[in-house]
């Protein structure tokens, strides 16, 4: 028989005894003694086989035992004594001890801040335990609680998981599950900048001359960027249209609005829309007042 070495946390009263009880008989079965524990030596094997095979299931399961776990048991003298005093200790089917499994699987629920594998780990281990004491829970209803054990942030997904649908499967909510906490993660990962829409109505001024607009500087510049909301010609704004100015008054501001560039300096340009180029955030500003001056947001 070949040797080999296993990393098997001892049980020590308190942790997971059905896991453990698993992880031990697959110990057992590959170091070729799980016989000593689960039924009988075939009618052809030797006592000094037997003796050997003993010798080692004993020996394995004494030595992932706690020293608290160990006093328990240490008066019997075979593998299959000790197997079967663990089993009826702590995983043993009384009724009192169903009715305690059962509750902990139908009071269930995803306390807030778990993660979604913690949450599955944690229902997976009462599963167990309920299988452990002769307890099994229908597939399908073991998926409707784990729905239930949801909290209400989750009502989306749980009325998509059920919708149109005349059964479901334990390991359909689970996918689904596992699949949106790594899109959330995925998404929560990307980088995202501000955008938003905001329009204003006021009147902006230089706030280097306390208001006092320069209007030579802002006719050179505004000439070569704006168009004529009204012919659609450059050069000027609809208030200042020439075929508007007939009956109209050259003052006119009807709410028209020019688009510029957010990081020049026009002033007095009345009816703005402003595209905000900055890079930390994408801003649409909308000032209608008869005066204007941008400042560089960048």
């Amino acid at each position: 028989m070949s040797s080999h070495k296993f990393d098997l946390e001892k049980f020590n009263g308190s942790n997971d005894f059905t896991l453990w009880k698993v992880k031990m008989k697959a110990l057992l079965v590959q170091q070729g003694c799980a016989v000593a524990v689960e039924g009988e030596y075939a009618k052809d094997t030797t006592d000094a086989v037997k003796k050997e095979i003993e010798g080692k299931a004993h020996s394995a399961i004494l030595l992932s035992l706690t020293d608290e776990v160990l006093r328990e048991v240490v008066d019997q003298p075979t593998a299959a004594g000790i197997w079967k005093k663990l089993c009826d200790t702590y995983q043993n089917s009384s009724l009192t001890n169903r009715l305690y499994q059962k509750q902990r699987l139908y009071t269930f629920r995803m306390a807030k801040g778990t993660q979604v594998k913690d949450h599955l780990d944690s229902f997976n281990r009462i599963i167990l335990d309920l299988q452990g004491v002769g307890v099994k829970i229908d597939d399908e209803d073991q998926a409707l609680i784990l729905l239930c054990s949801l909290p209400n942030s989750h009502e989306n997904f749980v009325d998509t998981m059920l919708y149109g649908r005349t059964t479901i499967t334990v390991n359909d909510v689970k996918d689904s599950l596992l699949s949106k906490e790594l899109k959330r993660k995925v998404s929560g990962n990307e980088e995202t900048s501000g955008s938003g829409l905001f329009v204003g109505r006021g009147r902006t001024s230089d706030k280097k001359d306390g208001g006092n607009r320069s209007k030579s500087r802002s006719k050179s510049k505004v000439s070569a960027k704006v168009k004529c909301y009204n012919c659609k010609e450059k050069g000027h704004f609809k208030r200042n249209c020439p075929l508007l100015k007939g009956g109209k008054g050259e003052n006119s501001n009807n709410g028209s609005a020019a688009i510029v560039q957010d990081g020049s300096e026009e002033e007095d340009i009345g009816d703005v829309l402003t595209v905000c180029t900055s890079s930390s955030v994408d801003a649409w500003v909308l000032d209608t007042g008869a005066s204007y001056h941008m400042t560089d947001n960048a």
